[in-house]
């Protein structure tokens, strides 16, 4: 069949498949014929989108594309027929898949060589068409493909009629057949008049007639002066008049022409047409002239053949400076040789290579010495050959409708990917290994100079290997490769590259460039690679066109792979993303080979990142022109060369150029010259192409027919660089001529000196003048710097418009119209290729308008900023109207191409107002992500007022006003109400349930309809169900709502992967259950059959039935696998499963409004190792989140909802235990953590240890020996679980076990041994000393086993202590009873393990009691199923576990029967701990001082022993006393330099910020002393403020005398840190006003770290610091000392590797202080939940007035008031307790006298004085509250007091009532911790039982008026008091 339009266009199907088309045709109308209207409607159309559509003719469905949209109507292209109709959207459906398998039948053709009359197609020349070919069955010959048609001669074989020449018969139109394609020609015009007659190596003079460049001149020899002189008077006798005129002009055609400069007639031939003109060349002078045919006349034949007098030269030895000829070398030539030249004929190639010299001064190196042309380096001619006519072979093709075994090799998309075919395999891996020999055998040599498609080995950087690939670009160290046997490319250092030998060309490259005809999504290509990754597959070709195949690509199972990738999406999306049916069209064979790769798109230069030298080839305009480096000349030269090989010799039709539109890249003619060059399609206008060179920037319009594709091999960067002046605008908008000129004059020709802002925006120097600052001075431009560029300003649209909503806020929304569709995609574009290579704005303030790189999807957008802070940057998406929080290095200045007016417009409802909660949730539910029809009506502040319909015509603001938004809410309110009282009873049968002792029977939903509050009716009436009741639109749902920065307790109700779960909120479980049991009880009890689904359909919401518990759930149906089975998603759980129809059940409205209790997550910080999740990783994440509550971060809410967060299990990041265990890398996007969560989570506290949890620990090293001797022992890994017995008991906490998988080979051996040994007394022990390995009797059961010697020999009694290592038990053997061990018996590993329970300690005393071991045994002896996890392997060889029978844990049981408590075990692996109990058994003073606040005072008075006497105060509190101290905020990052470095533990520095608070300060003092200064009024004395000029700069500065001794006075610089000596006079009296400022030096200290030796840090250390400390670093505060010292970790900016503090460790320059945390126990799930709420406590308390409360000292209390009143009650758990300062032991040589007056306490810096080795505490009253776990004590003096009286307490007062001055819960841990703590250490306890205080030290805290504290008493002990209460309770 063929459907004509005309014979240049018309469809023909091939005969042999329209029986299959038929087939197919019958069971689509079937299908879809008997289809519902409303079914399966294309909602969304888009172009190119496959579909189904009735034709109006027939009324039949056939297969379409959606060509255009209109409103209404959508235009449908029918694939199989060729012909296209407006058909109404109605009568459009989507595609079923199975009908998408048959490739499209019309193939589009063209008759070949037919050029129509008057240039088109009369309509009786169509209607003659039609006769020859309709309803036909003709032949056709394919002769090539151009434009997407098939060039064919078309033939009615039966009426014997050539279709094509019947119609040039008829005098339709004429044949233009194209020439035979002969050898390649030369690019230029060859001279139709001959030569003259000259020989290489002649000498003779010469004058030279024209000049174009060094390299293109003409000379005249002198000796032919005379005959040149006769042969032009000759010519002026004959042409003078009107005689010989042209019968015919063509190019090459020898004329006479007249010369325009003085119409004299000279001979020459047309080198070209130049629209009505022509340009000629004259043969006798060189010289060329563009004249009209009136002054051309036909040359006689005489003067034919007298040759040409002109020779054309080219000068050796020179090249130009860039990549064209400056003017300057073409003027200094021609003044040197004006008067004649001798000249030299080396070669002849096209022209004549010379030398030529001026009386003996060669012009060349004349040239070269003035610098307008450099030196050619002489090249081997055989090595540029070789160089350039290196190819590969063109890559084997799949025939049209042939099918090969595959591989696919690499994806870029699903239009873009690769094959090999299996075949050829075995030949590629014979080359490959000869590859790899070749280039590691050391014979391989060095690629040298690159050059562009050079092909070449190039070594992989993923696995090392070397495969043959070709050159695409050349940067100074690197080269851009295409790997041709994959398809992949890379950059690749050029040491890595390789010269290719000639036998490695042979094998065709075998990467096939394959597409399924659709560019789809990154997801749908992730799951193409995932998909293909290591398998084989079938491939068919389905069409064939230059560059790349069209495919259907089958699995050896036979499905469709494409199918299979978009099968996962939704059926809507299916449709959307469906692959265009004309890319799996029907193809025909053709008769010419296949192609190389097309390239659609060169790719970006490389940004140059310094100062570059390049020339200007083009100029249009200060905003436009294109730079080329400097040195680039062979580059251009290969290519070019390349170029013109390659597509010269092509025939007309062969690499057409396909796809001919603006954008598009090809290959042109350049007219001048008639050479081949790259260029780009700028314009189309009536079959003219405007293209620019893209490596030079000019352009020129050629005919669109003669444009060719550019193949791959030549898809390189282009080398010209388009960009504009940078900074500079046009003073009137647009650039004068006059300004151009200037530019023009100002750059080309030049050598410039560039530094790129952007791609596009350049600095231009010459000569070290600025051009911009030239065209400002000259007023030709205004200085406009990009920091100023704004977008343009929004106009009201106007008339009723298409739009989309892309973001919501509350009732403000943003709104995107239709017609802006394409330009966001082409801005879009435009930032893809220039924000990746530009640097980032130097400076960024708010309101700038700039291009910002957003967070989710890591692309680039216009953006406004709203906010700058020191971390991050606010912006506002401007076309699109959602914001996010970026960093400076993800923002971008502007470019002047994308300045247009924002394409979001922010709206509101006009008539509505304000809207209520539920009217907002309904306007999302209308409008997100629906297509919507607006009306403008006005604007105020910013925000349109506009009318908004749906698209059926519904008015959105009358849906809202019309909806009893109040009324419903309390409808709701009442019946949830109501429904907590109800009692439902499993009665199916009559459906009845209980309220209030009430029988009711259910109505068909499930509920009486008597419910109310008022009263309850006994027999409630079913009432009628109609469909207004179910709810189908998942649209409708409410979605789970989370928001950025919420903390919450989580649980995992689904896993996909790390980067894909669902969570539960744990604080709705009764919600759910809730929800749950309601659905279960109606679905489970209904037989109402208006619940059932008679046709599911996808995308709709139903009820299923879940087969692994029969329970209902809420679910959207996913995708109808078949008529009976239905993929479905569970919509509260996140899984997914196949359910029968049969098991679906209408949705009732009251279930669907209720919130969906999901939401997907991703984990955020971290992403797979190389692709998708490996199987171990998803094994450990589930691990780590089954069946536990975890709390979640929600660290960013996509618009779709779905969240990025942080997991934290008992505060350890999942994400950095995927990293640290190797399954994970690092995102390059940072997770930001809240300053709340960084504060709970920083958090690390040293444990005093009670005396129960010490007498553990001395078990465990009193039973931590080697036991094992020589024997191996079996090897346990933690995190692993084992199946065990238990061999040996001694109590809970020490017992032995031994693992099952090995309990035969134990039983083999043991039976063995008992054969060897039984009967056998000759092999008795000769050695028994301890360690001794051995075989020893068992006198219980009269057995032998392996055993070792633990104990000397027992003389008296001739016996030794035996361990005997697989049973775990010690006995007392007699010396008779051991054997010696034979060797046979020590190869099996000892088979008992040392265990101990983990997380539990005895709960009464420090033993474990007598039934507590009982109940072990109970729980353990012969249980066959026990279980045991291991958490750790602690120092002695013990591992830490948890024990199991079956389901249930040991310990919990032990804890249940109040035998044991919980406790974090890990601590008392502590090797601290453990060192502190074997010295004296108590905690040493070390545990419980800081271990991270430095002893400055020490290391200053160390410094200055003769100046200073460091008294009561410390050197930082002396050094502030008059100034304001500086205060940083805990946890949080500053920018700083550092001014002053004492040692590691003390160091002064400067914020960032605070510079030009120092600036002002250092003015002002430079002001006053420029008077006269004079000494201090009270004379130089210890602690004054006052003025001393710095040593270092002398200059004064603020400072305070720290002390005066005999050789000078010692001050200390307040705003720099530093300490001088200096005389005292030059201190001078510091004036009032210069009190005010702070002090601008911030003291600080490394955190976490000592002296190696535990003494004074070295100087070596110091200095040390010193050097890394330069510059500006990052510096972390951790905590503030009681002095004011900032405890800090310091890092160099934009270091990635470790912080300063961890180095010194690292190195051994330091030891560290490390904490014992309360976050490295391994928890159970009660554990979990308790410290999960713990943490969620201490996170929210943060902030809150009653923490402000505390800090602020603001307790409400009164004298003898034992609680604290309940508004101001602060929760201590939750005080930062970063620092471990608080924990001092209070002894006798504390100095509690009292020396100050009361009005000290009311002092606001309190601080803390040193008289000895003790750490003196200073606290004030405090109150107590039973009810919460608190343990603070505020400080505000160093003395403690009775608060009644005010006065001193003596030390050695006694106490009747020892109450605690921070009270707990749990009284024992008042008892059994803290006061046995304090009695080791006080000799008294001081205190006044009305105020109900003691002094127990340990629980102290300080805080100053800073508000930073330190908190007291260990929270991981308060932790395990607080789970023992709980346990009980």
């Amino acid at each position: 069949m063929f459907v004509p339009n005309n014979p240049s266009e018309f469809w023909c199907q091939l005969v042999k498949s329209v029986d299959e088309l038929e087939t197919m045709m019958e069971k689509l109308n079937a299908a879809y014929g008997s289809l519902p209207a409303s079914d399966m409607i294309v909602e969304k159309p888009e172009k190119g989108m496959p579909c189904v559509a009735m034709y109006s003719e027939d009324e039949r469905w056939y297969r379409g594309e959606i060509v255009s949209i209109a409103d209404e109507d959508l235009e449908v292209h029918f694939v199989d027929y060729g012909n296209s109709e407006n058909v109404n959207k109605s009568k459009v459906k989507a595609i079923k898949p199975e009908f998408m398998k048959l490739p499209s039948q019309s193939v589009k053709c063209c008759l070949r060589g037919l050029k129509p009359v008057n240039n088109s197609w009369s309509d009786k020349a169509v209607e003659e068409f039609e006769g020859l070919t309709m309803d036909k069955t003709l032949s056709l010959h394919v002769k090539s493909y151009a434009a997407g048609a098939y060039i064919v001669d078309l033939e009615d074989k039966e009426g014997d009629v050539d279709v094509g020449a019947k119609m040039v018969e008829l005098g339709y139109c004429e044949l233009q057949l194209p020439e035979s394609p002969g050898k390649p020609t030369k690019s230029s015009v060859a001279n139709p008049f001959p030569s003259l007659d000259m020989s290489e190596g002649e000498k003779f003079t010469a004058f030279v007639s024209w000049v174009e460049n060094p390299q293109d001149f003409w000379i005249q020899p002198a000796d032919k002066e005379s005959e040149l002189e006769e042969l032009g008077a000759k010519v002026q006798d004959l042409y003078s008049g009107e005689t010989g005129a042209l019968e015919k002009v063509e190019v090459g055609l020898p004329v006479i022409a007249q010369f325009s400069e003085d119409d004299a007639w000279y001979r020459a031939y047309i080198e070209a047409k130049k629209a009505d003109k022509l340009m000629v060349r004259f043969v006798d002078y060189g010289n060329t002239d563009t004249l009209g045919t009136e002054s051309l006349r036909q040359p006689s034949e005489e003067l034919l053949k007298v040759p040409a007098q002109a020779l054309n030269c080219s000068l050796v030895g020179i090249r130009p400076l860039q990549s064209t000829w400056n003017s300057d070398s073409k003027d200094i030539m021609e003044e040197m040789v004006k008067d004649g030249a001798t000249v030299h004929l080396k070669s002849k190639d096209d022209v004549w290579m010379v030398d030529m010299d001026v009386n003996g001064t060669s012009v060349a190196e004349e040239l070269i010495t003035a610098a307008v042309v450099r030196r050619d380096a002489p090249k081997t001619p055989e090595k540029t050959s070789a160089r350039r006519l290196i190819h590969y072979k063109n890559i084997p093709q799949i025939p049209e409708g042939s099918s090969e075994k595959v591989f696919v090799s690499h994806v870029n998309s699903l239009d873009s990917f690769y094959c090999q075919m299996s075949k050829h395999s075995g030949e590629l891996d014979d080359v490959m290994a000869a590859i790899d020999e070749y280039c590691t055998s050391g014979g391989a040599q060095g690629a040298g100079e690159l050059k562009i498609s050079t092909p070449c080995l190039a070594q992989y950087s993923a696995d090392g290997g070397w495969y043959r690939a070709t050159v695409l670009a050349v940067y100074p160290e690197e080269a851009d490769v295409l790997f041709i046997d994959y398809g992949n490319r890379e950059k690749v250092k050029q040491g890595n590259i390789y010269v290719i030998k000639d036998e490695f060309l042979d094998l065709e490259p075998q990467a096939i460039h394959c597409t399924f005809g659709f560019e789809g999504s990154k997801e749908t290509m992730t799951k193409l690679q995932d998909l293909v990754a290591d398998k084989e597959f079938t491939v068919k070709a389905l069409n064939v066109i230059p560059g790349k195949t069209t495919v259907y690509l089958t699995d050896e199972k036979g499905d469709d792979v494409f199918s299979l990738i978009q099968g996962s999406e939704t059926p809507m999306e299916t449709a959307v993303s469906s692959t265009p049916i004309e890319c799996e069209g029907a193809s025909l064979p053709m008769e010419t080979g296949g192609e190389t790769n097309i390239v659609k798109e060169l790719p970006s230069q490389e940004l140059p990142i310094d100062t570059v030298t390049m020339y200007a080839s083009s100029i249009d305009s200060p905003s436009c022109l294109y730079l080329q480096k400097a040195g680039i000349e062979d580059d251009l030269e290969t290519i070019s060369q390349q170029l013109e090989s390659k597509y010269s010799s092509l025939q007309p039709s062969e690499l057409s150029l396909s796809e001919v539109c603006v954008g598009s890249i090809c290959c042109a003619k350049y007219s001048d010259d008639n050479k081949w060059y790259r260029a780009k399609i700028q314009s189309i206008t009536d079959g003219q192409a405007k293209v620019v060179f893209v490596d030079y920037g000019n352009g020129e319009e050629t005919d669109t027919a003669s444009l060719k594709a550019l193949t791959s091999d030549f898809g390189s960067s282009p080398m010209a660089y388009e960009c504009s002046l940078a900074d500079v605008a046009p003073v009137d908008g647009t650039w004068s001529e006059e300004a151009t000129a200037l530019f023009d004059e100002s750059v080309m020709e030049q050598e410039l000196e560039c530094c790129f802002k952007s791609l596009s925006e350049v600095n231009i120097k010459v000569s070290n003048t600025d051009i911009a600052k030239l065209m400002i001075e000259k007023g030709f431009a205004i200085k406009e710097l990009a920091t100023d560029l704004k977008f343009a300003e929004q106009s009201l649209p106007e008339g009723t418009l298409k739009a989309s909503v892309s973001h919501l806020e509350n009732d403000i929304f943003y709104l995107q119209l239709e017609k802006d569709e394409e330009a966001i995609g082409e801005i879009g574009e435009i930032l893809l290729e220039k924000c990746k290579s530009s640097p980032s704005c130097d400076k960024v303030e708010v309101g700038m308008h700039c291009c910002a790189k957003f967070n989710v999807d890591g692309y680039w957008y216009r953006a406004q900023v709203d906010n700058v802070s020191e971390k991050d940057i606010s912006v506002h998406f401007v076309d699109y109207g959602n914001s996010d929080s970026v960093t400076k290095e993800n923002i971008r200045p502007l470019d002047k191409t994308i300045l247009s007016a924002p394409m979001a417009y922010k709206c509101c409802l006009g008539r509505v107002g304000q809207l209520t909660s539920d009217q907002i949730q309904s306007l999302r539910t209308l409008i997100e992500e629906q297509e919507v029809m607006v009306q403008f009506s006005g604007i105020e502040d910013g925000v349109y007022s506009v009318s908004l319909s749906k698209m059926d015509g519904k008015d959105i603001a009358a849906e809202l006003e019309s909806k009893p938004v109040e009324e419903d809410k309390v409808e709701q309110e009442c019946l949830s109400e109501s429904m907590a009282e109800l009692d439902i009873r499993d009665d199916a049968a009559s459906k009845s349930l209980i309220v209030n002792d009430t029988h009711l029977t259910l109505d068909v939903t499930g509920f009486s309809d008597g419910l109310n509050e008022s009263a309850i009716k006994e027999d409630g009436e079913e009432k009628d169900l109609t469909e207004e009741d179910f709810m189908t639109d998942a649209a409708d749902l409410v979605p789970l709502t989370l928001k950025d920065g919420d903390r919450l307790q989580v649980s995992l109700s689904h896993v996909n992967s790390p980067s894909s779960f669902y969570i539960h909120q744990v604080d709705r479980k009764a919600e759910i259950d809730s929800l749950l049991d309601e659905i279960f009880e109606l679905y489970s009890n209904t037989t109402n059959t208006m619940y059932e689904i008679s046709e599911p359909e996808e995308g709709s919401l139903a009820v299923a039935l879940f087969s692994e518990d029969s329970s209902w759930y809420r679910t959207k149906i996913l995708e109808a696998l078949d008529d009976i089975e239905f993929k479905v998603k569970f919509l509260d759980y996140g899984n997914t499963e196949v359910c029968k129809q049969t098991d679906l059940r209408k949705l009732l409205k009251k279930f669907g409004s209720q919130p969906l209790q999901t939401v997907e997550c991703t984990l955020g910080g971290v992403r797979a190792k190389d692709g998708p999740w490996s199987e171990e990783a998803m094994a450990l994440f589930t691990e780590m989140t089954s069946d536990k509550n975890l709390l979640m971060d929600v660290v960013k809410v996509g618009d779709d909802g779905n969240c990025i967060v942080q997991l934290l299990d008992m505060g350890l990041s999942l994400s950095e235990v995927l990293i640290d265990k190797g399954h994970g890398v690092a995102s390059t996007t940072p997770i930001a953590v809240s300053q709340k969560t960084k504060r709970v989570f920083s958090d690390s506290s040293d444990v005093a240890l009670t005396p129960l949890a010490r007498k553990l620990a001395e078990e465990i090293q009193s039973r931590g020996k080697n036991n094992y001797g020589s024997f191996k022992k079996i090897q346990i890994e933690p995190d692993t679980e084992y199946a065990v017995s238990l061999c040996h008991t001694e109590n809970p906490g020490l017992f032995w076990c031994q693992l099952s998988d090995t309990a035969a080979d134990l039983e083999n051996m043991l039976d063995r041994i008992q054969e060897v040994y039984k009967e056998e007394t000759t092999l008795n022990l000769a050695d028994a000393s301890e360690g001794a390995s051995c075989i020893a009797l068992n006198k219980n059961d009269g057995l032998f086993y392996r055993a070792v010697v633990v104990s000397d020999v027992d003389k008296d009694n001739d016996s030794v202590d035996v361990f005997y290592v697989d049973q775990g038990s010690t006995l007392t053997v007699n010396l008779s009873d051991l054997r010696e061990m034979s060797e046979e018996f020590m190869v099996l590993p000892a088979q008992s393990t040392m265990c101990r329970l983990a997380s539990v300690v005895p709960n009464h005393g420090e033993k474990w009691s007598e039934e507590a071991c009982k109940l072990f045994d109970q729980l353990t002896d012969d249980k066959d199923d026990l279980t045991v996890y291991v958490e750790q392997i602690g120092r002695d060889g013990a591992a830490w576990v948890q024990l199991l029978h079956g389901e249930a844990s040991i310990g919990q049981s032990l804890v249940e029967e109040d035998h044991a408590v919980l406790i974090d075990t890990s601590m008392l692996e502590d090797s601290n701990v453990l060192d502190s109990i074997l010295e004296d058994s108590k905690i040493s003073d070390s545990m419980l001082e800081s271990s991270a606040v430095p002893d400055t005072s020490l290391e200053m008075s160390q410094m200055t022993d003769s100046f200073l006497d460091s008294g009561r105060d410390s050197i930082v509190v002396k050094l502030f006393k008059h100034y304001g101290k500086p205060e940083l905020l805990i946890d949080t990052e500053y920018f700083c330099t550092v001014s002053e470095v004492i040692s590691p533990s003390l160091f002064f520095t400067h914020l960032r910020k605070s510079q030009e608070n120092l600036r002002k300060i250092e003015d002002e003092i430079g002001e006053v002393t420029q008077g006269e200064l004079t000494g201090p009024e009270r004379g130089c004395q210890e602690g004054i403020a006052c003025l001393c000029k710095l040593e270092t700069t002398g200059k004064y500065a603020r400072a305070t005398v720290m002390g005066v001794g005999e050789d000078g006075v010692q001050v200390g610089y307040v705003d720099y840190g530093k300490v001088e000596v200096v005389s005292s006079c030059d201190i001078k009296e510091l004036p009032s006003s210069l009190l005010a400022p702070p002090a601008q030096a911030v003291p600080c200290g490394l955190v976490g770290v000592q002296s190696s030796d535990g003494k004074a840090w070295s100087t070596e250390v110091t200095q040390f610091v010193k050097d890394n400390l330069e510059g500006e670093v990052v510096m972390y505060v951790r905590n503030v000392s009681v002095d004011g010292i900032h405890l800090v970790a310091v890092g160099k900016q934009n270091d990635e590797g470790e912080d300063l503090n961890k180095q010194m460790v690292d190195l051994g320059l330091a030891k560290s202080q490390e904490d014992i945390s309360m976050f490295d126990m391994n928890p159970t799930s009660e554990q979990e939940e308790s410290f999960n709420n713990l943490t969620m406590n201490r996170m929210n308390s943060y902030g809150s007035e009653e923490f402000s409360d505390c800090l602020e000292g603001q307790h409400n209390t009164k004298s003898g008031d034992a609680t604290m009143d309940s508004g101001d009650r602060a929760d201590h758990s939750a005080l930062d307790t970063t620092d471990t300062s608080f924990c001092h032991c209070v002894d006798t040589s504390m100095d509690t006298s009292l020396d100050q007056s009361q009005t000290d306490l009311d002092k606001t810096e309190p601080y803390a004085e040193t008289t000895d080795s003790s750490i003196n505490q200073s606290y004030d009253e405090t109150t107590t509250d039973t009810s919460v776990n608190d343990s603070v004590a505020d400080t505000t003096d160093t003395s403690v007091y009775d608060t009644s009286t005010n006065e001193p307490m003596s030390d050695t007062s006694t106490s009747t009532e020892n109450d605690s001055v921070v009270e707990n819960t749990d009284a024992s841990m008042n008892q059994s911790a803290i006061e046995t703590s304090i009695n080791e250490t006080t000799d008294t306890c001081p205190a006044d039982s009305d105020a109900n205080t003691t002094t127990d030290a340990s629980c102290l805290e300080n805080v100053d008026e800073s508000g930073l504290e330190t908190t007291g008493a260990s929270d991981s002990f308060h932790y395990v008091n607080y789970l023992k209460d709980a346990d009980k309770s």
